[in-house]
């Protein structure tokens, strides 16, 4: 063998070497490239499942925290009892009359608004108009939303009562609309 037989053998195996190569990566590259956007779209699903898996978790984990959240409030004596029919509206009547009179405040009227449900509970509102002086409304708030069942005021308007007999007093008289809000389990939702 000579040497220019040598070097066009080594010149036939290198041109193709690189038809080899050439065609190899007009190949490979297309099914790798194609694999890259494959996996990435992969990827993506995975991550868009694992965001809905915890998405359905933390919504399941939710309403098991709000049965275990009525379960404690139930136990603790938290809710108004509502097993009977408007039974507790009428207990969050007796908790504001007796709050009022151990105060020594006059209740006025006082009319149940229409109960609302939110999710797990229910909202039971008393809508009251009272008579106190400011002494005496100080006691009848601490009172209403410091003890059990859980009570909360809202919407209070308070104006004070102009007259003769007023103006002798060290402390007048004041007219008091408020909104007495309490919850109770809803039986329904948890069933």
């Amino acid at each position: 063998m000579t040497l220019s037989t040598i070097l066009k053998k080594a010149a036939a195996w290198g041109i193709l070497l690189i038809l080899v190569i050439l065609l190899a990566s007009q190949i490979i590259v297309p099914v790798v490239g194609e694999y890259r956007m494959l996996s990435e779209d992969i990827e993506t699903k995975r991550r868009l499942a694992t965001k809905l898996s915890q998405t359905i978790g933390t919504n399941e984990m939710r309403a098991r925290q709000a049965e275990l959240d009525v379960d404690r409030l139930t136990n603790v004596g938290g809710l108004l009892n509502a097993t009977e029919g408007g039974r507790a509206d009428t207990e969050i009547r007796e908790y504001f009359v007796e709050a009022v009179r151990v105060a020594g405040g006059k209740v006025q009227s006082s009319q149940n608004l229409l109960v609302e449900t939110e999710s797990a509970f229910q909202r039971h509102t008393l809508r009251a108009n009272m008579s106190a002086d400011i002494d005496q409304l100080v006691e009848i708030l601490h009172r209403l939303e410091t003890q059990q069942p859980f009570l909360f005021v809202e919407r209070m308007q308070i104006q004070s009562q102009h007259n003769a007999a007023a103006a002798n007093q060290k402390s007048p008289l004041l007219r008091v609309q408020l909104n007495v809000v309490g919850y109770s389990s809803n039986h329904k939702a948890r069933q």
